[in-house]
């Protein structure tokens, strides 16, 4: 009877783990992350000069980033795994005419840190590489066959 309820209990945890992992909340413990999903210590590069620690982890057959802060709390989660996508839709394989419609629909954002990203569903971003930048009259501007190359989620105050 001990044996069952100790599994009861230890399915229910990773459950809910597994949980908070698919919703990628940020702000949760790296401890809920590595004891299930860790591949392997890294160090992670957020934005263009923050190098924070992480991990590397897998969900199914899909590869993330995710780094935390001092405390430990997961502050970042990225992928360039182009199978990955939200309610159902691939940001990293769409076609040149899906990505110019959500960038008309949401905007361009540039940030020092983070170059150019789109703001998707989610909290999450579709960001670009450096290479796909030009400045003109002091302004950073996306070139217009710019190509997504990863997705992320940060915490605001990192931005």
């Amino acid at each position: 009877m001990k044996k069952i309820l100790f599994l009861l209990l230890f399915w229910s945890s990773a459950c809910h783990i597994k949980a908070q992992v698919f919703n990628f909340e940020l702000g949760i413990s790296k401890d809920s992350l590595k004891n299930i999903y860790k591949e392997k210590n890294i160090l992670v590069v957020v934005g263009r000069s923050n190098i924070i620690d992480g991990y590397l982890f897998r969900i199914d057959s899909l590869h993330f980033k995710c780094g935390f802060d001092k405390t430990g709390k997961v502050i970042y989660y990225s992928t360039e795994d182009a199978d990955f996508s939200i309610e159902g839709f691939r940001y990293l394989t769409a076609d040149r005419k899906s990505i110019d419609s959500i960038r008309r629909q949401n905007g361009v954002n540039y940030s020092l840190k983070f170059g150019a990203f789109i703001n998707l569903k989610y909290g999450w971003k579709l960001g670009f590489s450096s290479d796909d930048l030009n400045y003109k009259n002091g302004k950073m501007n996306l070139k217009n066959d710019a190509v997504p190359m990863r997705l992320f989620k940060i915490d605001a105050e990192y931005i």
